[in-house]
């Protein structure tokens, strides 16, 4: 229901959305199970809504590993995720 009332309004407005920026509530650097699964569901969700919305561009955000790993690994540990 909302994702059509959005997309109504970006046809009814002439909007041409650029980018949809990640949640900052996504860990998807952290090192623990539950929160890395939880976090990769939620990039998932989000990536989702940005194809029903019609939008081509997702702004990551990695989130924190909370000085888990070193940002090196946190790179790692995003590119290799899937």
């Amino acid at each position: 229901m909302i994702i059509m009332k959005v997309k109504t309004n970006i046809i009814l407005l002439a909007v041409k959305p650029a980018a949809y920026r990640g949640l900052y509530i996504a860990l998807c650097a952290m090192l623990h199970p539950d929160v890395f699964e939880q976090s990769q569901e939620l990039l998932v969700d989000e990536l989702s809504r940005c194809s029903l919305l019609g939008l081509k561009l997702y702004n990551f955000l990695p989130g924190s590993s909370l000085g888990s790993i070193t940002t090196e690994q946190c790179v790692e540990k995003n590119s290799s995720s899937h």
